[in-house]
């Protein structure tokens, strides 16, 4: 049997689905019919009333269907078991945006995450660069738009290659080096990159991290602060 302990590198195995519950969508559309009678009254023009409706039907249906949170996909996680439960540490090259999650038994971290070593162990080998050729724009509830250029042909990316080293699931790890400082920063990709069909892989394979050891190895100094360019 299995026995989660301290310190394991972790994955989380893909983006979380958020739905608006049934009350939540009757009490909208109880507003917007109010918002609509409001509208009328005040004579508004049939474009304008025509432009709000579409509007709140394409966000009702947003509601409805779910939207794929990835928050947390694209990082590593680590591991801490205490008296109080279950800790996972989101891990993140920027120091200020690292959180931690507390979950109450190892099944709920089971749902969500799957361990490095395990992921390594059924992943395939890639070995190729990896580039975005189109933005992802995701739309959400209330209007709020987001342009994601992570990975794309852009001049803030143009410094910097992405060589996808592994495959599996939801998830691609992925080493990424800096063109000025040759530095070197080992990365998870979500499928959210991947859905859109909007990326290529591109050169000859490059098999200097198909051991798949010394690369556990080397994440795990990055994650705790020890930089090494290469292994």
């Amino acid at each position: 049997m299995e026995i989660l302990m301290t310190g394991e590198i972790y994955l989380k195995k893909g983006p979380e689905i958020i739905k608006a519950n049934p009350e939540e969508l009757a009490e909208d559309e109880e507003e917007f019919a109010m918002v609509i009678e409001d509208l009328e009254n005040a004579n508004a023009s049939k474009e304008t009333i025509n432009e709000i409706i579409e509007r709140h039907e394409t966000e009702m249906k947003l509601k409805e269907e779910g939207i794929k949170d990835y928050d947390g996909c694209d990082n590593f996680w680590i591991s801490v078991v205490n008296e109080k439960g279950i800790e996972m540490l989101q891990k993140d090259y920027i120091p200020e945006l690292e959180k931690t999650k507390r979950y109450r038994s190892k099944e709920d971290v089971d749902k969500r995450f799957i361990r490095l070593r395990l992921f390594l162990e059924k992943a395939n080998y890639v070995g190729k660069y990896f580039t975005r050729t189109g933005y992802i724009k995701t739309v959400y509830p209330h209007g709020r738009t987001t342009m994601d250029m992570s990975y794309n042909r852009t001049f803030s990316n143009r410094f910097h290659t992405t060589l996808v080293l592994y495959e599996y699931g939801d998830n691609m790890l992925a080493v990424i080096e800096d063109g000025k400082t040759n530095e070197r920063r080992f990365q998870v990709i979500s499928h959210k990159y991947l859905d859109d069909g909007n990326y290529e892989f591109s050169g000859e394979v490059k098999n200097e991290y198909d051991d798949k050891a010394e690369l556990y190895q080397a994440i795990l100094k990055q994650l705790l602060g020890t930089k090494k360019k290469k292994i």
